[in-house]
């Protein structure tokens, strides 16, 4: 092994295991190697060469920088690899985390959001969570952590009696039931957390789990002492959702959001509950025909079986005010504006503020409450990020079962990245349009859209549109994917 040798860029030579494992027990064999960086991303790193590479990088002195991601590391191996970066003074920079920074505690507020580092990752936090003292905001969105990485940072958060944490962001991590017993275990014994997101953790190919996922969340809260602040939404919590076409997907099951209900009644610190998107509502068992764009909202008081639970369980709260409250229920309000309710709760003889964000847009909520082009815009970008999710990005996407098989694991995650950085953001980008004017101009063999999609983001109807939202005209995917690959 040369001696002088500082950078080795070996990307996409298909080493295989052999190939890695001789390279990395060299490098052990001689530690004096003055290597600094290994950018091993998207590699095909097995069980096998991550065995041979924590050997090599427990004794290196010269390795600063070392990059793993998208490599599906997990188990023994990620334990290996997490241990080794914790253990190794020397490492300033581990998958885009900031080793150097966090050894020495110079965090208050650490945003890691979007870094995508995997279960390896979530273990090298976790290890040094214990010497950041001074941490009261952690951002995990967006990195894969899965249950595996969840459990070992909230096992980290609870082991520290000292913890100063006060804001959490698991949004995005491919959740499941498994890993919220973790987070609701964390939630009851911490007592400086006051925010929790978990967004979108619940995603179309395991939706069945959204219910499982509400009631182990439900211990957590009913636990938690000062905490303030959830946000539930998009997690399927009803198990049921609309594919953007107006189909409905999946069975409506009201169990998690009546655990929900139940832990609020305990609950006394809770100010803001966001559980939007979830389609709580019991009119989604039956299979209706969504709004029209000419629908005019009726005086009907809705069946909302979701929504009526919830409304029971705030109540129970003596109250300053309740006709704000009972107004989210109908579908044409008395009170068109959205503002949040007052209670008073004597056991704690303070005034809460209780942020009501339940009403769900889809489903025969009052128009007029929603004029603002950029409420509608929000919205409208939302949707247009979960209809590419469930079309391209997502594991189980209808493009992932047809080019994944083709590409493999390691070109496909490199696909993946690809669209999501030079298509996705154009996408999401039009429903920030000038004219507040969005609609579909695509063609499918010279006809122009048949779903004759628009929305006036300024219209007071445009709350009922994103319903339509898509991305392939119900051209057959495979045609699309052909033409891809």
């Amino acid at each position: 092994v040369s001696n002088s040798l500082t950078e080795v860029n070996l990307r996409d030579n298909s080493l295989g295991d052999e190939g890695w494992c001789a390279l990395f027990d060299a490098l052990r064999d001689k530690p004096q190697n003055k290597i600094t960086t290994w950018d091993l991303s998207g590699q095909s790193i097995s069980p096998a060469i991550c065995k041979s590479l924590a050997a090599y990088m427990a004794v290196s002195t010269s390795l600063t920088s070392c990059d793993v991601r998208q490599n599906k590391i997990v188990g023994e191996s990620a334990l290996q690899l997490s241990s080794v970066v914790v253990g190794n003074i020397n490492i300033v920079v581990f998958n885009e985390i900031p080793i150097k920074e966090m050894r020495t505690d110079s965090f208050e507020e650490l945003d890691l959001n979007g870094k995508g580092f995997g279960v390896e990752g979530s273990m090298v936090v976790a290890g040094l969570l214990p010497v950041m003292t001074s941490l009261t905001s952690l951002g995990l969105g967006y990195n894969s952590l899965r249950d595996e990485g969840v459990a070992s940072i909230c096992d980290a958060i609870k082991s520290n009696k000292q913890t100063k944490l006060a804001s959490i962001n698991f949004q995005c991590n491919c959740i499941t039931e498994v890993g919220a017993a973790s987070i609701s275990a964390m939630m009851a014994v911490t007592t400086s957390l006051t925010s929790l997101n978990l967004v979108n953790n619940i995603g179309y190919g395991n939706r069945e789990e959204g219910p499982a996922f509400a009631r182990a969340i439900a211990e957590g809260l009913a636990a938690s002492a000062l905490l303030t602040e959830l946000n539930l939404s998009n997690n399927w919590l009803s198990g049921f959702w609309n594919d953007g076409l107006g189909r409905k997907v999946g069975t409506y099951n009201a169990e998690g959001i009546n655990t929900i209900a139940s832990a609020l009644d305990i609950n006394a610190s809770l100010t803001s509950l966001d559980l939007q998107f979830n389609n709580l509502n019991a009119d989604a068992k039956a299979a209706s025909s969504p709004p029209t764009k000419s629908a005019q909202p009726s005086s009907k008081v809705y069946s909302f079986d979701g929504w009526r639970t919830m409304k029971s369980s705030i109540q129970k709260l003596p109250t300053v005010n309740q006709s704000s409250v009972g107004n989210f229920w109908k579908a044409k309000p008395t009170v068109v504006k959205a503002k949040p309710a007052t209670f008073v709760h004597k056991q704690t003889a303070r005034r809460a503020r209780v942020q009501l964000v339940v009403v769900e847009l889809f489903f025969a909520c009052d128009p007029n409450v929603y004029t603002s082009p950029f409420s509608m815009s929000a919205l409208g970008r939302r949707r247009a990020s979960q209809r590419w999710c469930f079309l391209v990005s997502a594991p189980t996407s209808r493009v992932a079962k047809i080019v994944e098989p083709v590409l493999g694991e390691s070109l496909w995650d490199k696909f993946v990245h690809h669209t999501n950085t030079f298509y996705k953001p154009y996408i999401l980008d039009a429903f920030d349009a000038p004219s507040s004017l969005l609609c579909c101009v695509g063609y499918v063999e010279e006809n122009v859209c048949s779903n004759d999609f628009k929305i006036n983001l300024c219209s007071l109807l445009a709350c009922h549109e994103p319903e339509h939202l898509h991305f392939h005209h119900e051209q057959d995917v495979q045609m699309t994917c052909d033409m891809w690959v």
